[in-house]
């Protein structure tokens, strides 16, 4: 009988780590999650930045190209001149 509740003893203290461990991994799994989940906002973030950089480069070559047509209106009309 004494064999038979230590033997219980011993396989409830087992069962108790196995629990302590798993309940460590759930922990470290939602840890990775939330990381992810940071790490996604920031390249959503990083990819709304880049798409207002890229306009911001379009209208800056509209804006160079009209530059450069006004530049040669004038060239021509001082030329005319």
């Amino acid at each position: 009988r004494n064999q038979l509740l230590t033997h219980i003893s011993n396989l409830t203290e087992e069962r108790e780590q196995i629990l302590t461990k798993y309940e460590q991994i759930l922990n470290y799994n939602n840890n990775l999650t939330e990381e992810r989940e940071k790490i996604l906002d920031h390249s959503n973030i990083l990819t709304k930045e880049k798409e207002q950089i890229l306009d911001h480069i379009n209208d800056l070559k509209e804006e160079r190209e009209q530059i450069k047509n006004k530049l040669s209106e004038l060239q021509r009309d001082l030329y005319e001149q």
